[in-house]
């Protein structure tokens, strides 16, 4: 289990075998356990004070690599040796149980459970690691009982803010759903069932899950708010994926209680003290979602810090254009975008309230600075087929025919075919050369 923080041993002081759970959370996996009937699968057990409960309850399997790290011989002298197996204190401490405990020495991603065994809890205190979840509900995913149990720790709270993230996608995908808990808001384990999209579990991209997945319709915690949801804009945006981050946050319900979850998500990082860059833009999508309405003055220049452009971009971005999912909005921080920016400064008023004409190859950069800059519309005329058409309000991508005729205010033009007839309307258009390979025509 590597470097383990070891929360609430305080509360644990009295109890036969040491655990890591504090007692709000050993009492809830308790209450749990009283509704369940099939076999268990416990991942990470540590010294086995709730593999215990597991194996009175019903047939248990248990994973883990049983290597006993630094941090927990200073915690715990005595157990094994540094860097050393644990596996015989857990073993002595699980004996003489009602049933059996199969004990599974391996990682995660190497474990083989037992065929022809079908699971209906599932109580996860493994590595910090939303991938590893995945690959163990994947896992799972044709050998769990559809009334099942899965039990994650770490879900809320900042400890783990990727797990959070993983969660709050796979119930905004309905593959899991959350169930109604009375737990106090120190309790950071999920409870979750198999939700109606549990079985297309398998076919989802990882790499793309945390981006792509929308803002569950319901709650995100068991305490009727949303709180994995914000954990899950801060994460994509702390990794910079700004587009998804800012797309989930325009989804996010405006309730009260997320103004106090933006806080309270930011101290518990210490970004003020570690990562005060970061600190700031919280602050900024704090403000935007609460402040919904606000307008940022256009022109204004693109974005010469991060906190302008988002602003800039959720004051520029209409919401169907959001919800065709064809927009990233991560190209409005590439070099390329910077290097656009620089040379179309001097045009900003002009390209305002503006019908723009982008034609060559797709341009995304071009169409963000487009928008940003508060053209009324923006067309990019498409000569690649492979690029699919979109038709939103402000910004559509098209493949224009021979018998379409233009008509814009604003021309930008890398590249036109050879038979360049039908764009005679383009080359009437006085033009401006910019340094890049884009000449502008006003």
């Amino acid at each position: 289990m590597g470097e383990t923080l070891f929360e609430n041993k305080e509360a644990n002081v009295g109890t036969e075998v040491p655990r890591m759970l504090g007692n709000a959370d050993f009492d809830l996996v308790v209450s749990r356990l009283a509704l369940n009937s099939g076999t268990i699968l416990e991942i990470g057990p540590w010294l086995g004070a709730i593999t215990r409960e597991f194996a009175n309850a019903a047939p248990t399997v248990v994973v883990d690599r049983f290597e006993w790290s630094d941090s927990e011989n200073r915690s715990y002298p005595g157990v094994a040796e540094p860097e050393g197996s644990f596996r015989s204190a857990f073993e002595k401490n699980i004996q003489e149980t009602e049933f059996e405990v199969l004990v599974i020495e391996s990682d995660i991603r190497d474990a083989v459970l037992p065929e022809n065994t079908t699971f209906s809890f599932c109580f996860y205190d493994g590595p910090r690691s939303a991938e590893d979840i995945h690959y163990i509900l994947c896992m799972l995913s044709t050998s769990f009982s559809a009334d099942g149990q899965i039990l994650i720790k770490n879900v809320f709270g900042s400890r783990a803010p990727e797990v959070a993230a993983y969660v709050n996608a796979l119930l905004g995908l309905n593959v899991v759903e959350l169930l109604p808990t009375d737990q106090p808001a120190w309790c950071n384990i999920a409870v979750l069932t198999p939700g109606p999209a549990w079985s297309q579990l398998t076919a989802l991209e990882f790499e793309s899950l945390l981006e792509d997945a929308p803002v569950p319709a319901a709650f995100s915690d068991p305490w009727y708010g949303h709180s994995t949801t914000i954990v899950r804009i801060l994460w994509l945006a702390s990794v910079h994926r700004w587009g998804h981050a800012i797309a989930l946050l325009r989804n996010l319900p405006h309730l009260t209680e997320n103004q106090s979850a933006f806080d309270e998500f930011e101290d518990n990082l210490g970004l003020g003290v570690n990562q005060p860059e970061m600190s700031a833009i919280f602050s900024v999508f704090k403000h935007l979602h609460q402040d919904h309405a606000l307008e940022t003055v256009k022109p204004l220049d693109v974005g010469t810090s991060v906190e302008n452009r988002l602003r800039l971009i959720w004051d520029s971005v209409p919401d169907d254009l959001w919800q065709s999912e064809r927009l990233n909005v991560t190209d409005a921080f590439t070099e390329r975008f910077e290097k656009l920016h620089r040379e179309i400064e001097g045009h900003v008023a002009s390209i305002r309230d503006k019908d723009i004409a982008i034609i060559g190859p797709h341009d995304p950069e071009l169409e963000w600075i487009c928008l940003i800059c508060g053209a009324q519309t923006i067309t990019s005329v498409l000569f690649d087929t492979e690029v699919e058409t979109l038709q939103a309000t402000r910004l559509k991508r098209v493949h224009l025919g021979l018998d379409d005729t233009p008509n814009f205010d604003i021309a930008f033009i890398s590249e036109l075919p050879e038979d360049t007839e039908r764009f005679s309307e383009f080359e009437k258009l006085p033009s401006v050369e910019m340094q890049s390979a884009v000449s502008y025509k006003t």
